[in-house]
């Protein structure tokens, strides 16, 4: 299933108030993806079932029981900022509001002016309305950053590997 259609599922079952808080963080893009398809469901009259957002959160995440804070932290800037660099504002300001990470500065600071104050922004309206990332949606986030951290892991040692090899061509000069 599709990222776009999964994400729409969980959304479907959520309370109304969670799926517009959600939807209210997204790119504009994204949001009118995903309002598109929750429409489809709606039209379809699928089922809101609250059972949903467990099996299709919980589908694909790490093991239970593991706990990616420390990999996450442990994670350098800029494989952190590679990951999340390209993700709206909402999604990094959850992301950073979910433990006291090492790199946060690092990431604010390769941010853009524009995103970092969203981000910013974000961060004190939450601060402001004293209202704690939900478990759930926190936990699914971790997850998911901690494995997109571990896939660009896993991809850098090839793109090391061209590059000395590319490097060694030059020194023999046939580049």
């Amino acid at each position: 299933m599709s990222a776009p259609r999964r994400a729409a599922l969980v959304l479907y079952a959520l309370d109304t108030r969670d799926r517009e808080w959600l939807l209210a963080r997204l790119a504009p893009a994204q949001r009118t993806t995903l309002q598109g398809l929750l429409g489809e469901l709606e039209e379809l009259g699928v089922v809101r079932d609250p059972s949903l957002v467990r099996e299709l959160v919980g589908h694909g995440s790490v093991q239970a029981g593991h706990d990616p804070l420390p990999e996450i932290a442990a994670a350098s800037p800029r494989a952190v900022a590679a990951v999340l660099g390209d993700e709206p504002a909402g999604m990094i300001e959850l992301v950073l509001a979910a433990h006291e990470w090492p790199w946060r500065d690092a990431l604010l600071d390769g941010l853009g002016r524009a995103k970092r104050e969203q981000v910013e922004s974000l961060a004190a309206a939450r601060i402001g309305s004293r209202k704690p990332v939900a478990r759930g949606l926190r936990d699914a986030l971790l997850d998911e950053l901690a494995q997109r951290l571990r896939r660009a892991e896993a991809s850098a040692p090839a793109v090391r590997r061209r590059s000395i090899w590319r490097g060694l061509l030059r020194l023999r000069g046939t580049t």
